[in-house]
């Protein structure tokens, strides 16, 4: 982990900062212990082959340029560029030999979890809000997510939904992760629960009593008005909490007055 550009080869006799970041590296790794001083010397060189051979190299004793790719934060999941000047080149910038110009981007630091995001098409959009439940389903993997937020429509009305993950979790495939791709899109499939399944009394929607104020009442059949809350309504009736099932009612919900 460093900072410092892997601009040369680092062999036997180099000094600089990155060879101070290739110490601290074997530092970190346990190959060293001494503190860094930035020159190549032969106790550098007896760690750095050390250093290899505990990661399946061959020990060289140097870092050959294109060698070794040192990033800013750990852990990291890198991502080698793969066109060159705006075409695909094969193998990739990150293939040692490869041709470079200034500013040419050889690898990228990708997320450490991948992002998820869902098209609402024109007639969708109005129905799905922030907050809502979403299932997804990759090959064999299940997940559960939420919209957390529905970017500006755009001119024909779509939008696009980006999801969290619920509750304390920190991503929304946990340790499934590595089944989505590291780089570029995968399709989910996506389900989201526009309205929460729910179960109570049924009741006419003639029944509801609306107040001054929009509170919402029912009238039982012995005159007693009941305040009750509207979970949902379709078709004419309404799922309602507040009274208990099989309680009568009257319908039309009208209180008798008298004169």
């Amino acid at each position: 982990m460093g900072e410092v550009p892997t601009f040369r080869a680092l062999v036997p006799g180099a000094r600089g900062a990155d060879v101070n970041q290739l110490q601290r590296m074997l530092v970190a790794t346990g190959h060293r212990t001494a503190a860094p001083d930035g020159l190549f010397d032969s106790a550098t060189l007896a760690q750095l082959n050390l250093w290899q051979r505990a990661t399946g190299q061959r020990a060289t004793g140097s870092v050959p340029l294109g060698s070794l790719l040192f990033v800013k934060r750990l852990p990291a999941v890198v991502g080698w560029e793969d066109t060159l000047n705006g075409e695909s080149s094969g193998g990739g910038k990150g293939v040692v030999g490869t041709l470079l110009t200034e500013g040419d981007t050889v690898a990228r630091l990708l997320p450490a979890t991948p992002s998820f995001s869902i098209d609402l098409p024109p007639g969708q959009r109005a129905l799905v809000e922030p907050g809502m439940r979403v299932s997804l389903n990759l090959k064999d993997h299940s997940w559960s997510a939420q919209i957390d937020a529905i970017r500006a429509p755009r001119e024909d009305g779509s939008a696009v939904a980006t999801l969290a993950a619920i509750g304390d979790r920190k991503s929304i495939c946990g340790r499934q992760c590595d089944s989505v791709a590291i780089a570029g899109d995968s399709s989910v499939k996506a389900r989201i629960t526009v309205l929460a399944p729910a179960s109570g009394p049924v009741i006419p929607t003639a029944a509801l009593v609306v107040g001054p104020d929009g509170s919402t009442a029912v009238v039982t059949d012995g005159g007693e008005t009941v305040a009750v809350i509207v979970v949902a309504t379709s078709g004419g009736q309404a799922l309602i909490e507040g009274v208990v099932a099989g309680t009568k009612l009257r319908v039309p919900g009208d209180v008798e007055t008298t004169q």
